[in-house]
């Protein structure tokens, strides 16, 4: 299930006008979430990684929020659009606390420059529904993103004066149907953005094999006219949705669902700026991610500009391999047990070791719903990349020569010297990483000999490895152990 984009798609061409967009996160307040996630450290990772859109993750909960309010810019904040800018003072004092520059003069250049990309927050959070329908318990994820703060805290005051605690968990759990809950924000914010989370999760989403839902229709009925995206999850990437022709008139958007700040960015939305960043308001981006026509893959394939008439557009994704995704293959965990679809009929879904029902993985899933065998068949396509985070690529490559603590700290001073990460992961080809590489060698070599991170030997079987690892990601050659039964995925090359 493979499209290769490369055939009539040349990245580079359009690198200055990418943006990378990561709608869903979650703050240190959201259960089985990092105590890390804080606000400083959650920018400081968007800037590392290049990402110019990032969601704020977590808005209903009342600490976080008066951190958000505490770190963005007032203006913004009077506005009150729905796109907020950071504090100027706030942003530079994150800047100086980056502590892998090589010296004080290139940090003051960093900032004199604003060697970063532009960077603005949305206002989203991601909710829990558990509910009955037809007697029958249903859990879903529905991520949000709000058109303004006011609406916000009208939400919050409905919420509020109906007795749910926002403040328990970042991610609230209402024990309501999500169609319900639609007429009473639509009610509260006409322009918010409902996007379903992580789709084909077996537990907690719309389609999964848990959900008790074969379509969005049957998830969402009338209310489904209200739902323009949906979100693909870190086990599925979109070749995998084209083979459902339910899902064409639905875009696709790609997030982390970040619970630690190293995780930010694994997947990410990829938008095309075809305006002032500063000069992006909230009716554009929702335009961006509503308008499903077919005008962009035939643009793209006849190398036409038409699709370039609008401010902001959406472009695409990245996505972690599926494979490497916590629900990809049919398995159990508790037995270290994994199988392929075809391997768990002929188990008849039962774990060999100790005869209990398997988990069964989004690949089981789609290819019991799918109507489709071939991909190519969705005429409304994005372009898209699997990816696999640069800090996987440092431990795969360093972790024979040092240990953890100085691969982050090396892979911290490449992503704040050398090259953000996702524009590394996207744009760049084995000839232009090994340019890189050489237009940089001083730099490199003056920072390790500094902090005496590898030797001349390991370093130079670093260059080798690093190179060789991506152009394996980019032709999609990787040797993956699949992820099963919410246990990630891992890499073997």
């Amino acid at each position: 299930m493979d499209t290769n984009f490369k055939n009539y798609i040349n990245l580079s061409k359009y690198k200055q006008n990418i943006l990378f967009a990561d709608f869903h996160i979650h703050s240190k307040y959201s259960l089985a979430t990092s105590k890390e996630n804080t606000f400083e450290n959650i920018i400081k990772s968007t800037i590392y990684k290049g990402i110019s859109i990032i969601g704020t993750g977590d808005i209903l909960h009342h600490k976080w929020r008066n951190e958000f309010i505490d770190h963005i810019d007032k203006d913004s904040l009077i506005n009150d659009c729905g796109i907020y800018f950071p504090d100027d003072k706030k942003l530079r004092n994150i800047l100086r606390s980056i502590d892998t520059f090589e010296n004080k003069h290139l940090l003051k250049e960093f900032i004199a420059k604003k060697n970063y990309k532009p960077l603005f927050l949305m206002l989203t959070t991601e909710i829990s529904f558990i509910y009955k329908d037809k007697d029958k318990t249903k859990k879903n994820h529905i991520l949000l993103i709000f058109s303004s703060f006011k609406n916000v805290e009208k939400l919050i005051n409905f919420l509020n004066n109906k007795n749910y605690n926002l403040n328990s968990d970042g991610r609230p759990t209402l024990k309501i149907s999500p169609n319900i809950f639609f007429d009473i924000l639509l009610d509260i914010d006409p322009y918010v953005i409902i996007i379903p989370a992580h789709i084909w999760t077996p537990w907690f989403s719309t389609l999964g094999s848990k959900s008790g839902f074969d379509s969005m229709l049957d998830a969402f009925g009338e209310h489904l006219k209200y739902i323009k995206a949906i979100e693909t999850g870190l086990s599925t990437d979109p070749p995998m949705h084209w083979l459902c022709s339910f899902l064409d008139n639905f875009n696709l958007v790609s997030n982390s669902d970040a619970h630690n700040t190293s995780s930010i960015g694994r997947n990410a939305t990829i938008f095309y700026l075809n305006k002032p960043f500063e000069n992006i308001n909230f009716k554009d981006m929702i335009f961006a991610l509503e308008n499903n026509s077919n005008e962009f893959y035939e643009e793209i394939k006849s190398n036409k500009n038409i699709f370039f008439r609008n401010n902001i557009n959406l472009f695409g994704t990245i996505n972690l391999f599926p494979q490497l995704g916590k629900y990809y293959f049919d398995g159990h965990r508790n037995c270290n047990f994994f199988c392929s679809p075809i391997d768990a009929k002929i188990i008849e879904n039962k774990c060999p070791f100790c005869k209990k029902s398997i988990t069964k993985g989004v690949l089981h899933r789609i290819f019991e719903i799918k109507d489709r065998n071939n991909p190519e068949e969705r005429k409304n396509k994005r372009f898209y990349k699997n990816i696999i985070p640069l800090l996987e690529i440092f431990e795969l490559t360093l972790k024979n020569f040092i240990s953890k603590k100085k691969i982050l700290f090396f892979y911290n001073f490449f992503i704040s010297n050398i090259e953000r990460e996702l524009d590394l992961l996207t744009f760049y080809e084995k000839q232009d990483v090994e340019n890189l590489l050489l237009e940089n060698i001083e730099k490199i070599l003056k920072f390790n000999l500094e902090y005496n991170i590898l030797t001349h030997n390991e370093l130079q079987i670093f260059f080798l490895e690093f190179v060789k690892l991506i152009d394996l990601m980019n032709n999609k050659k990787l040797k993956i152990n699949e992820g099963f039964d919410g246990k990630y995925g891992s890499i073997i090359n």
